[in-house]
């Protein structure tokens, strides 16, 4: 029996040991949660820090710190920022001492004083099914008091009095990208502003246009083209030291070769009639002659729209083309001084139209589109145009678009802001018209008319 209760009491002791310790070990000196600072923190202002939390109960002191350097210590946990610590890290160390004298920091993570924070950028979103409407979708900022403006974008060109939440497409965005940068301020605070993601504007026919220069071909059959308006440049390209037109081609220009139909037509002609007559660059006789017509140094364009209605050359190895070139070509070659086709055709694939810029960057290949006609280019008449923009090109046939271009996609390869004088030629063979049917003796393009137009009050006509 004496052992039995001397083991029992042995037993409590023990649980009384254990128990104590427990106890002791929960109310150790201990850190539950650190010390922290708001998310945003302007200058000139006063921030204050939530405490942190302690096991035990403790008296505190804290020491602020501006780009670790010590600039407070206090029993408040609240510190005043000058305009001064602006862009610099603060943050604060909480000292706290136990009733035992042992002491425990804690630290909190560094805000940067007058930095406000976009924690989601903004969106655009429509806002009706019409896909009329833009609004832009809220951002997550810090802090969430800053005040919102806005300003919208067509092309990286500021839109003059948009600058609500909303914005409502006009014709002037005809195929532009469209952004929006909201900017957030707030007193202490670095203004700070985010840019968009894009939205294509929908591509419409619909623009305000003036009709500045054109040549309807009206005149008497036989007649040549308006010499105050164009000029031949004849050869094979040679004496300009471009044989060959830089493309292989196989034909002679002659002025001659370009006639109106006294039907209110030019009608250009490529034919091998009276080609051995004269000497190309690559096998003594030329195999072609026909005619290519510039206004250069009598008529020039910046900005508008261009646009021809014709009726393409059959046969594979023609090459119908409406384009341009910039009159610095002189000073800058090509093609630095930038090449605009309006439109190229192809015999070799006669459904085919091709619109192209040529830059700098882009070359020969360029950076354009293509479509197709219903039926061949040659069967009927059709009206190619590009609208010329400060910012973009957004190419049409029979007002249809199917190509844009833009500057803000395409910086370095924009040398688009200066005069580009008009061509229209019929070219036969080189590397776009390919191999000529070796059956094929004659063949022309048709010209209804060549026509410039400013858009909504942009474009203009130089003369010479």
């Amino acid at each position: 029996m004496k052992r039995i209760v001397t083991s029992l009491l042995m037993t409590v002791g023990l649980v009384v040991s254990l128990t104590m310790a427990d106890s002791s070990a929960a109310t150790s000196a201990r850190l539950i949660s650190s010390v922290k600072l708001p998310t945003s923190a302007g200058a000139g202002l006063v921030i204050k820090a939530t405490p942190a939390k302690w096991s035990l109960t403790v008296t505190r002191k804290y020491q602020w710190y501006v780009n670790n350097s010590l600039v407070s210590t206090t029993t408040a946990a609240q510190y005043k920022t000058s305009t001064a610590q602006k862009g610099k890290t603060l943050k604060v160390k909480e000292v706290a001492k136990f009733k035992s004298g042992k002491i425990l920091t804690s630290t909190s993570g560094g805000v940067v004083i007058g930095r406000i924070t976009f924690v989601t950028d903004p969106s655009l979103l429509y806002t009706d099914e019409a896909m009329t409407t833009l609004e832009i979708y809220p951002a997550l900022i810090r802090p969430s008091t800053a005040r919102l403006t806005y300003q919208w974008y067509r092309d990286s060109t500021s839109i003059s009095g948009a600058n609500s939440s909303s914005y409502t497409f006009s014709d002037a965005d005809s195929g532009a990208l469209i952004t929006a940068k909201v900017t957030a301020s707030a007193t202490g605070f670095t203004s700070k502003s985010v840019t968009t993601e894009g939205i294509d504007a929908p591509v419409t026919n619909n623009a305000s246009t003036v009709l500045l220069w054109s040549d309807e071909f009206d005149g008497n059959a036989n007649d040549s083209p308006d010499a105050t308006k164009w000029t031949a440049q004849e050869g094979d390209g040679t004496a300009f030291g471009n044989a060959g037109w830089g493309n292989g081609e196989m034909q002679w220009y002659l002025w001659n070769q370009a006639k109106l139909d006294g039907n209110g037509n030019l009608v250009i002609t490529a034919t091998r009639t009276g080609a051995d007559s004269y000497n190309c660059y690559y096998a003594g006789q030329c195999q072609w002659i026909s005619s290519k017509l510039v206004t250069l140094n009598k008529v020039g364009v910046k900005y508008g729209r261009m646009s021809v209605r014709l009726k393409s050359a059959a046969g594979e190895g023609s090459w119908p083309a409406f384009w341009t070139l910039g009159t610095n070509i002189g000073q800058v070659g090509w093609p630095r001084c930038g090449e605009i086709d309006v439109v190229e055709l192809a015999g070799w694939n006669p459904t085919n139209v091709w619109g192209t810029p040529h830059g700098p960057i882009s070359g020969g290949a360029g950076s354009g589109g293509t479509t197709q006609l219903a039926s061949n280019a040659d069967a009927d008449y059709h009206v190619y145009t590009v609208d010329w923009y400060p910012d973009r090109m957004v190419w049409f046939v029979d007002g249809v678009a199917y190509h844009t271009y833009r500057k803000s996609s395409n910086e370095s390869d924009w040398v688009f802001d200066s005069e580009q004088y008009l061509i229209l030629n019929l070219a036969m063979g080189g590397g776009f018209g390919r191999t000529i049917d070796a059956g094929l003796q004659s063949t022309s393009i048709s010209v209804d008319w060549v026509r410039v137009y400013s858009i909504n009050g942009v474009g203009e006509i130089i003369q010479h």
